[in-house]
């Protein structure tokens, strides 16, 4: 989470973008009372990721219906990656990097038991997709001279 948290969201890969940008609409769509499929869905599609957006929402909604606390999303132009973003980008990036037992106890600490085992699948699910695309989230090297190793701005967005 460390390595996400009030980082500029153009130092994270496209897949790290590509979350922080749907969970910002996500947010922005439950906050306007709109399905968050709608705006969500363009941007996996641009990605041929609309496999990823079932598991997606279903962990936004998981998250917020469960979560121990009220997690803080910032707004779409914000070019910073809030706490909790982070903690989700860390959860979905490091799910090769660590085993599945980590990964449960770690949303252990930040959802509701019941919605522990839902939540682990769900994560799993949209690692899985987005690993098989090569977009696994994970933090770019900046260059101090040129800025970002990839070209800036929000995928889908």
């Amino acid at each position: 989470m460390y390595d996400y948290v009030d980082r500029p969201v153009a130092s994270l890969n496209h897949g790290g973008q590509l979350l922080v940008w749907a969970m910002r609409r996500w947010v922005e769509a439950m906050r306007a009372r709109t399905c968050p499929a709608a705006p969500i869905a363009p941007g996996f599609a641009r990605w041929r990721l609309l496999g990823a957006l079932p598991p997606f929402l279903r962990m936004m909604a998981l998250f917020n219906r469960h979560g121990r606390e009220t997690f803080g999303f910032c707004a779409l132009t914000c070019p910073q990656v809030s706490e909790h973003e982070a903690l989700i980008v860390a959860l979905v990036g490091d799910l090769g990097q660590r085993p599945a037992s980590a990964i449960r106890h770690s949303v252990e600490l930040l959802v509701e038991e019941d919605a522990v085992g839902p939540l682990t699948l769900c994560l799993m699910q949209l690692g899985q997709t987005l690993a098989a695309s090569d977009l696994q989230p994970c933090r770019l090297r900046l260059d101090h001279h040129t800025g970002p190793a990839h070209p800036g701005g929000i995928p889908g967005g």
